[in-house]
């Protein structure tokens, strides 16, 4: 039976975890023959359908980024409850899927998984928590994501491990494509340290903010490129354990209309890396001369300190792992935030763990 020990949530716990959990996956995938078969089936195809719901589908949008950017790759990330209604006509010799689940059950993704099944397809793989679960044992081939039992409801150390196994899985076809990157495998080796100093160097900087945000009866995630995968699940988790209305939306597309929902003293969140820093501050003094408040997860830059309302900066540099950096700060947010209103995070009203249902 699963304990929290000496942590209030199971939440908090499970995100303290994560260090070790991420080292235990990298160890793990940098054993070629854990992988050869995702690695195999990825490269024969023309291009890759990432599927998943919820926190998964979020992973999907950051792990089709890495793949397209580092791996020279098409992926496509896709909803499971939109996939059968928006790809009706598929290549199934030339197409792979890679189904993403925390527990293996879920139904959208089970869905997707029996229409292509009845469809013939072979070129079907998974990333997944549960073993033995549905999911897992239909597929030719599987990627486990080696977390252990996940008891909050909602997903930390999973989503993390779902985004560090696309980020490794890309740097190993960028190494079978002999395409060279900005990216190392010591500095993949290096991310359960930075996770793990990410933890306990950034709680009383992230106590403040979330103090700050207390009295909002509505918040934004805002990011550019990489960053915004981030901000969907980092809108997804406050949506969860706080109960506040928040929306994650691409950057450049907040003037397109949101920006009029903008008045003296609201605060927005964004989540930047260093290389999008022009972007990132053009969108956000859209925000701070209309009145607003920003806050900023992002690489320790002059340029961002003068601009935001409020830094919280994030320990790596590099292009491809800050995001990774950002999720672990978006995630003990929520979890601060949640206190702030004297909430359970682990037992969120109206969702459950599993869903089992259309």
């Amino acid at each position: 039976q699963a304990r929290k020990g000496s942590y209030p949530h199971f939440m908090i716990k499970e995100i303290y975890e994560q260090p070790e959990k991420a080292r235990a996956l990298i160890n793990y995938l940098e054993q070629k023959e854990n992988i050869k078969p995702l690695i195999e089936t990825i490269l024969a195809a023309r291009r890759l359908f990432l599927i998943g719901s919820g926190s998964s589908y979020n992973a999907c949008v950051l792990g089709a980024f890495y793949l397209n950017s580092i791996a020279g790759i098409e992926a496509i990330p896709v909803v499971a409850g939109a996939f059968n209604e928006f790809y009706r006509h598929l290549d199934l010799e030339k197409e792979a899927f890679i189904l993403v689940s925390q527990s293996g059950e879920t139904k959208d993704v089970i869905n997707v998984l029996n229409k292509l099944e009845n469809l013939g397809a072979q070129n079907i793989v998974a990333i997944v928590n549960v073993l033995g679960s549905s999911l897992q044992l239909r597929v030719k081939s599987f990627l486990p994501l080696l977390t252990n039992l996940e008891i909050s409801v909602p997903a930390t150390k999973t989503f993390l491990n779902q985004i560090i196994a696309f980020l490794n899985l890309a740097w190993e076809l960028s190494q079978e494509k002999k395409r060279e990157g900005p990216l190392t495998r010591q500095e993949i080796n290096s991310l359960s340290g930075l996770i793990d100093q990410t933890i306990k160097q950034k709680l009383s900087l992230i106590r403040q903010l979330a103090k700050l945000l207390k009295d909002q009866k509505h918040l934004y995630y805002l990011g550019f490129g990489p960053s915004y995968p981030v901000c969907l699940e980092g809108a997804l988790k406050l949506k969860e354990v706080t109960y506040l209305p928040c929306e994650a939306m691409y950057s450049s597309e907040f003037k397109h209309g949101p920006l009029a929902t903008i008045s003296p003293g609201d605060w927005v969140i964004f989540i930047s890396t260093s290389q999008d820093a022009a972007m990132t501050i053009s969108h956000l003094n859209e925000i701070t001369c209309r009145g607003g408040q920003v806050a900023l997860l992002a690489p320790e830059k002059e340029a961002f300190q003068l601009n935001a309302s409020f830094l919280i900066p994030l320990l790596s540099d590099n292009y491809y792992l800050s995001p990774v950096l950002g999720a672990v700060t978006a995630q003990l947010l929520a979890y601060e935030l949640s206190q702030e209103f004297n909430l359970d995070p682990d037992k969120p009203r109206n969702i459950s763990k599993t869903l089992t249902v259309d």
